[in-house]
Order: C-alpha cells, then sequence, then structure tokens
C-alpha cells in the first residue's frame, strides 16, 4: 500500500477513489488489513473481502482487523467461499 500511495504521489498519477482488498486469515491478511487502511488514510474508499471467519484469523490479522473495523471504513464483508460455490465444477 505505501508503494501504491509513493506511486501516486511521485509518478503524479491520477489517484485512484476506490480500491478492492481480499483477505485470508493467515498473516498475509493481516497485511492486507494493514494496505487496506493505509489506502483509507490516503483518502480512497476501500471495500475489503475476508474469506474465512473471523474465528479462524491468525493473532495478527485479528489484530488488524479490529484496527481497521475500529476506524471509519464500514465496507468490510465476509464473503464465504463454500457458500459461493464457485468450485463445484
Amino acid at each position: 500500500s505505501k508503494e501504491i500511495i509513493s506511486d501516486f504521489e511521485n509518478k503524479k498519477l491520477k489517484r485512484a477513489v476506490r480500491g478492492l482488498v481480499v483477505c485470508g486469515s493467515g498473516n498475509n491478511g493481516g497485511d492486507g488489513f494493514v494496505a487496506a487502511k493505509d489506502l483509507l488514510d490516503y483518502g480512497m474508499r476501500v471495500i475489503v473481502f475476508h474469506i474465512s471467519p473471523v474465528k479462524e484469523f491468525s493473532p495478527d490479522s485479528l489484530f488488524y482487523f479490529k484496527k481497521l473495523k475500529a476506524g471509519r471504513n464500514n465496507d468490510v464483508y465476509y464473503l464465504n467461499l463454500e457458500e459461493l460455490r464457485i468450485w463445484d465444477n
């Protein structure tokens, strides 16, 4: 996220106004929640989907998930892949 923000600023790119972040339950999921918060703080509207139930989050993911939810972002949703049945082909 810091690299994306840097690209916007250094290359004078047009700032994106919306973003989408998909997070899993492990530590990389925590990185996704951090990235979403950074982009929100930069002024973007960010929608976040997590694909694991909160009870399965690693300690780091849970910490950053709660930090994100404590902020101004209400666009955080659980995307239950089992219910989507997209893998039934």
